[in-house]
C-alpha cells in the first residue's frame, strides 16, 4: 500500500515536471535578463536612486529665493498702558495711557535668499554622489541576483541530471525484478535475492522522489529570484554548458562592484569633511519685505490701509564654537583612513578569491573528466555483470556491488560538476563581470 501511494506519488510529479519539460525552454540569460527586469530588491534599490534625485532638487532649491506670505489679524482685547511724563500735558509725575487700537490687520510678502553659494555647490556635489552610490548598490544588487539566478538555474540542471540518472537506474532494476520473479516463481533464484532486489528497487522509486522535489524546488527557487509568480509554468535548457572565463586575471578585482563602493564612500566622506569646515565661512543672507496694515476701533471694516516696506541683508560671521567642527572633522578623517584600510583589506582580499577560483576551477575541470571516464566505464561494467547475471554466470551479490560502485561514480560525477559550475560562479562574481552572463 505504501509502495502503491508512493508510485502515484511520483507519477503525478512527473507529470508535471513533463508538462514543464514540453514548455519553450529559456536559456541562463534569458532567465537573467527576466530577473534583473522584475527581481522586486533590485526595483527597490532603484527607487533609492529616485529619491537620492529628489534629494538633489531638494538642495538646488535652497538657492532660490523663499517667498512667504502672511497674514495677520489681533484683537487687542485690552490695550498695553504706557507712562509719558507728566510735564507734556502741564502736570508733575507720569500719566498713564493707551496707544493703538482693538483691531488691527497687516498682509505682506517676505522674500530671503541665502547668497552662500560655496556651501550650496558642496551640498550639491554630496547630494550627486549620494544618488552614484546609490546607483553603485544597484549594480551590486543586481550581481548579486545575476549570481543567485546562474546558481539556481545550475540546481535545476544538476537536479535533472540526477533525476535522469535515477530514472535509468530504475529502469535498469524494474527490468531486473521482472526477469528475477519468473526465476523465483520457477525455484531458481532464492527468496532474500528476490528480496534484495525489491528492496534496492523501492530504494531507488524513493530517491526519484527526492531527486525531482529537488528539482522542483530549485525551479521555486529561480522564479523567486527572477521576480515572477511562484505559481507560474517555466522551463529551462537542460545542456549544461562552461561558462566563457578569461583566463587572465590580472587587474581584475578593478571592476569588483565592492571597491568601486569603497571608493564613491571615500569621495561622499571628503565631501562631508569639506562640508564640515564651510561651517566657518561667513554666511550672507539677503530678505525683502511688503506689507500693508491697517487699524480700527469699533468695527473691522479696515477702510484704510498703509504700506510699509523693507530691504536688507545679514552678514554673520562664526567665529568660535568651542571646537565642534574641529572635532567632527577629525572624527571624518579617522572614519576617511578606516575606509581606505578597508579598501586595501577588501582589494587583496577579492585577489585572493580570484586566484583560489581559477585554481579550483582547473583542478575542477580536470577532475570532472576524470569521474565523467569513471562513471562512463563503471556504467559500462554494470551492463556487462547484469548480462553475465542474467546468463547465470555472475551471482546477484557481484551484480549489485557493481551498481553501488557505478552509482557512487555517478554521485562523484555529479559533486565534480556541481564544484566546476560553482567555480565558474565564483570566478565571474569576484572578477566583477557576472552580468557578462546577459551578453
Amino acid at each position: 500500500m505504501k509502495k502503491r501511494k508512493l508510485l502515484v506519488s511520483l507519477l503525478l510529479t512527473l507529470i508535471v515536471v513533463n508538462k514543464m519539460s514540453a514548455q519553450d525552454e529559456m536559456t541562463l540569460k534569458q532567465c537573467v535578463d527576466l530577473g534583473l527586469n522584475n527581481n522586486l530588491t533590485i526595483k527597490k534599490s532603484g527607487l533609492e536612486i529616485d529619491k537620492s534625485k529628489q534629494k538633489e532638487w531638494e538642495v538646488i532649491s535652497a538657492a532660490f529665493p523663499q517667498i512667504t506670505p502672511m497674514v495677520t489679524l489681533n484683537d487687542n482685547l485690552i490695550l498695553a498702558t504706557s507712562l509719558i511724563p507728566g510735564v507734556i500735558v502741564g502736570k508733575s509725575g507720569y500719566i498713564p495711557v493707551r496707544f493703538g487700537t482693538q483691531y488691527n490687520i497687516s498682509a505682506g510678502v517676505n522674500t530671503s535668499i541665502t547668497l552662500d553659494y560655496s556651501t550650496l555647490f558642496l551640498a550639491h556635489k554630496a547630494s550627486a554622489e549620494t544618488r552614484n552610490l546609490a546607483e553603485l548598490n544597484k549594480e551590486k544588487i543586481e550581481q548579486q541576483v545575476a549570481y543567485n539566478i546562474a546558481v539556481a538555474y545550475y540546481n535545476i540542471q544538476m537536479a535533472n541530471e540526477q533525476r535522469k540518472i535515477t530514472e535509468e537506474n530504475l529502469k535498469k532494476t524494474d527490468a531486473l525484478v521482472a526477469t528475477t520473479k519468473v526465476q523465483y516463481e520457477n525455484g531458481i533464484v532464492k527468496k532474500m535475492d528476490y528480496q534484495r532486489l525489491l528492496v534496492n528497487q523501492n530504494n531507488l522509486t524513493t530517491e526519484l522522489q527526492n531527486n525531482t522535489n529537488n528539482y522542483l524546488y530549485y525551479f521555486l527557487a529561480l522564479k523567486f529570484q527572477m521576480g515572477i509568480p511562484l505559481d507560474s509554468s517555466i522551463a529551462v535548457n537542460q545542456n549544461i554548458e562552461q561558462l566563457k572565463i578569461e583566463e587572465s586575471t590580472a587587474g581584475a578585482s578593478a571592476n569588483n562592484i565592492d571597491l568601486k563602493i569603497f571608493d564613491q564612500q571615500k569621495i561622499l566622506n571628503d565631501l562631508n569633511i569639506k562640508q564640515t569646515w564651510a561651517g566657518y565661512y561667513p554666511r550672507l543672507t539677503a530678505n525683502a519685505s511688503y506689507l500693508v496694515q491697517s487699524y480700527q476701533n469699533d468695527n473691522i471694516a479696515f477702510k484704510y490701509w498703509y504700506g510699509n516696506s523693507v530691504v536688507g541683508g545679514t552678514l554673520s560671521f562664526p567665529i568660535f564654537d568651542g571646537l565642534t567642527k574641529k572635532f567632527k572633522v577629525d572624527q571624518l578623517k579617522i572614519q576617511q583612513s578606516q575606509l581606505e584600510l578597508d579598501h586595501k583589506y577588501a582589494s587583496e582580499n577579492i585577489k585572493l578569491s580570484i586566484i583560489n577560483a581559477t585554481n579550483k576551477l582547473k583542478f575542477n575541470q580536470v577532475d570532472l573528466q576524470g569521474q565523467d571516464s569513471n562513471r562512463k566505464m563503471a556504467e559500462e561494467i554494470y551492463s556487462a555483470s547484469l548480462e553475465q547475471y542474467k546468463e547465470g554466470i555472475s551471482t546477484l551479490s557481484d551484480l549489485l556491488n557493481m551498481e553501488f560502485s557505478m552509482k557512487e561514480a555517478q554521485t562523484r560525477y555529479l559533486q565534480a560538476l556541481v564544484r566546476v559550475k560553482q567555480a565558474e560562479l565564483e570566478l565571474l562574481y569576484n572578477n566583477g563581470n557576472i552580468q557578462s552572463l546577459t551578453k
